[in-house]
C-alpha cells in the first residue's frame, strides 16, 4: 500500500553508511539530514528498514484464492525454517508479483527480530513501516545492485515489481559477480524472473570496481550501467510489519487511551453530578427563600390581623349595641322577675366576660333568679358559672354570684 501525502510527512530511512532521517511535504519536496541521535529515539511516521533485517523468499503458489495464500506461505515458509519462531508482532508480509491461471508469484518477506536488535531498529517508533527495495524505483526485469549500510544489496524486478533482494555476502569483485551470476541463475531457473534486461550498479563507477563490471557482462550477456543514486518513489510503499515491541507500545497505548477515556467519562459524570447536586442546592435554597418570604409576608398579615382585631375588640363596646354595658345590664336586671331579688355588684372586662352578684330574701328566691337568667334567649352569647347560693351570715336572705363568658368570643 502506498502513503498518501496530504500531511507533511517523516520518514527514517538507512543510506549508504548510516541513517537519514527525512521530511515530505504535501507538495512532494523531501528534506533530509543524518541521524545524529540514537535511533531508540527517533520518532517517525514510516520507517524504512534496510534490506538485511529480512529474509526474503520468492515463492509459486498453487492457490488462486486470496484467502489460501496466508496459510500456504507460513507452509513453505516452514519447509525452508524461515518461519519466526516469535509469535508477538506482524513478522511475515508478502506481496503479490504477479497472477497466472493456476498459480500465483508472491515475494515472501519474514521480519528477523535478532537482526532488528542488530541494527538498532528494535525501538524505533514508527506508524507505519516499508522496505528499502520497495523505497526506491527500479527498472523492470533487472538486477540492481547499490551499498547500503555498509554493505552490498542487490534486488531483481519482474515487470517493474521488486520480486527478490538480499544482502550480499561477496566482498570483492570476482567473488561478487559470482554470488550475482549464481543468483540470478537460480531465480531463472525457478522462473521468478524474466532473463534480464538491465544491471545497474548505483553509487559505482567503472573505475572503482572494474572487474566486477566486466565479471557481471561475461557471465550474463548484459552490460552494466553505473548510477550514482536511487531515486525514491513518489509515494512510500508500506508493508504488514510490525516490530514486537512496537506492537506492545501500541497495545499499551491503546490500554492507556481506554484508561483516559474510562478516566474522562468518571470525570464527566463526576462533574455532572456536582453541577446536578449543585442546581438541587440552588434550587432548594431558592425555595427556602422563597418560603421564608412567604413566611415572614403571612406573619406580617397575622400580626396586622391581631392588631386589628385586637382595636376592635377595644372599640368594639363603643360601636356594637350588643356590647353596651348598660345594654347587658339592662338584660340581666330583667331576669329579676319577683321581688325580694337585688344585684349588689355588676362588671364587664376587657374580654367581655359578665361578673355580677346580688342578694335574694331566700335561697330558692336566687335560684329562681339563676333559672331565668340562664335561660334568658337574649344572653344566650354566654355560657354562665353560677354557684350555690349561700344563706347571709348575718340576718335572714342569701347571697350570690355568678360569671357570664362570652361563647362566641374569639381569643388571639
Amino acid at each position: 500500500m502506498s502513503q498518501a501525502k496530504n500531511t507533511e510527512m517523516s520518514f527514517l530511512r538507512p543510506d549508504v553508511e548510516g541513517w537519514q532521517l527525512g521530511t515530505e511535504s504535501p507538495e512532494g519536496c523531501v528534506t533530509e539530514a543524518v541521524v545524529d541521535t540514537l535511533l531508540d529515539q527517533v520518532s517517525t511516521d514510516i520507517c524504512v528498514l534496510h534490506a538485511g533485517a529480512l529474509n526474503v523468499c520468492p515463492l509459486w503458489l498453487h492457490a488462486t484464492d486470496d484467502s489460501l495464500l496466508e496459510s500456504a506461505i507460513r507452509l513453505q515458509l516452514e519447509k525452508r525454517g524461515l518461519l519466526p519462531e516469535s509469535s508477538e508482532g506482524q513478522l511475515i508480509a508478502f506481496k503479490v508479483v504477479c497472477w497466472e491461471p493456476t498459480r500465483v508469484l508472491v515475494m515472501v518477506m519474514a521480519l528477523s527480530t535478532q537482526k532488528l536488535q542488530e541494527a538498532q531498529l528494535e525501538s524505533v517508533t514508527a506508524k507505519a513501516f516499508s522496505v528499502s527495495p520497495l523505497y526506491y524505483q527500479m527498472p523492470a526485469n533487472a538486477m540492481v545492485v547499490w551499498r547500503e549500510l555498509g554493505e552490498d544489496v542487490v534486488a531483481f524486478t519482474r515487470d517493474g515489481e521488486v520480486v527478490h533482494f538480499q544482502v550480499l555476502v561477496s566482498a570483492d569483485g570476482h567473488s561478487c559477480a559470482l554470488e550475482l551470476h549464481c543468483l540470478g541463475m537460480q531465480l531463472d531457473s525457478e522462473g521468478v524472473i524474466p532473463p534480464l534486461e538491465y544491471i545497474v550498479l548505483v553509487g559505482l563507477t567503472a573505475e572503482q570496481r572494474p572487474f566486477l563490471a566486466g565479471k557481471l557482462e561475461a557471465r550474463t550477456g548484459v552490460k552494466p550501467t553505473f548510477a550514482s543514486a536511487l531515486s525514491p518513489k513518489t509515494s512510500i510503499e508500506t508493508v504488514d510489519l510490525l516490530p514486537p515491541l512496537e506492537q506492545q507500545r501500541r497495545q499499551l497505548a491503546t490500554k492507556r487511551g481506554r484508561y483516559k477515556k474510562l478516566a474522562m467519562g468518571l470525570a464527566a459524570a463526576y462533574l455532572v453530578l456536582l453541577m446536578s447536586m449543585g442546581a438541587r442546592l440552588y434550587w432548594t435554597q431558592q425555595v427556602v427563600a422563597s418560603n421564608r418570604e412567604r413566611q415572614e409576608f403571612l406573619a406580617h398579615k397575622v400580626a396586622d390581623v391581631r392588631e386589628t382585631k385586637a382595636r376592635w375588640q377595644q372599640i368594639q363596646s363603643a360601636v356594637d349595641p350588643d356590647e353596651y354595658p348598660l345594654e347587658i345590664l339592662s338584660l340581666c336586671v330583667e331576669a329579676i322577675n319577683q321581688r325580694g331579688v337585688r344585684l349588689t355588684e355588676f362588671g364587664i372586662n376587657s374580654k367581655g366576660r359578665i361578673i355580677l352578684a346580688g342578694e335574694a330574701d331566700s335561697v330558692p328566691m336566687a335560684l329562681a333568679f339563676k333559672s331565668t337568667l340562664t335561660g334568658q334567649q337574649s344572653l344566650s352569647r354566654y355560657d354562665w358559672s353560677f354557684p350555690q347560693p349561700r344563706n347571709r351570715k348575718k340576718g335572714p336572705g342569701a347571697v350570690f354570684k355568678a360569671t357570664g363568658t362570652r361563647n362566641d368570643y374569639v381569643t388571639n
